[in-house]
């Protein structure tokens, strides 16, 4: 005979969305969360995924901004993009409004599949664009990675060699950094040392378990 499942479901997993600036250092913290013992999800690890060529995303890219957006193996061309949409707000918004739905719908939905699974969390999503994607109601609490504007020049500029130009324009598309502060629950720095980011990061996280 079977019976019905009468177990009380678990308490639901502390979410904490991880973002800040671009090149603020995002995901060395987020790495940093993950040894501590955090199941952790990536939205631009998500749209890798979406943008594979074949996939969701990446067909529909190609359809609203053409096939000179690809590269020869037909994935698409992710700095040419990044130049286009740092320089055109217009595009921005249109490339913005095709990927961001789907790629929170499945960090949502991956979330669940942690969840089934029997994780418990807490779990660290990065959304690098939290407040731009008014995602800031997937989440219960924010952790915001900051860094002086001065460092996210120079770490842009060691990563990619633009020019000064697309550099600023990058920054500048996003949220300033400086809005950003007052909305989160805990900021972490990282300007300093690797050592001085990982003691940030285990006080950060020794507060959220301690909470639970």
């Amino acid at each position: 005979m079977r019976f019905p499942n009468c177990s009380k479901p678990g308490p639901e997993p502390l979410l904490i969305g991880l973002t800040g600036g671009i090149a603020t250092g995002k995901s060395t913290v987020l790495a940093m969360f993950r040894e501590l013992g955090a199941e952790t999800l990536s939205a631009d690890d998500i749209a890798r995924d979406l943008m594979r060529p074949g996939a969701e995303l990446h067909n529909a890219v190609v359809q609203a901004f053409g096939c000179q957006y690809l590269l020869p193996t037909g994935e698409i061309d992710r700095g040419k993009l990044a130049h286009l949409i740092f320089t055109n707000p217009d595009a921005r918004q249109r490339l913005d409004a095709i990927t961001h739905p789907p790629i929170l719908k499945q960090m949502a939905g991956r979330v669940a599949q942690l969840r089934a699974s029997g994780r418990q969390g807490p779990f660290v999503l990065e959304i690098p664009l939290l407040y731009e994607a008014n995602a800031r109601s997937m989440v219960h609490r924010v952790v915001l990675v900051a860094s002086e504007h001065a460092t996210q020049i120079a770490r842009l500029k060691q990563r990619t060699h633009w020019p000064d130009s697309r550099i600023h324009a990058a920054i500048a598309s996003q949220m300033p950094l400086s809005q950003k502060l007052p909305l989160a629950d805990w900021v972490i720095w990282n300007d300093g040392s690797l050592q001085e980011t990982q003691r940030q990061v285990r006080n950060v996280w020794e507060e959220i378990t301690g909470s639970r």
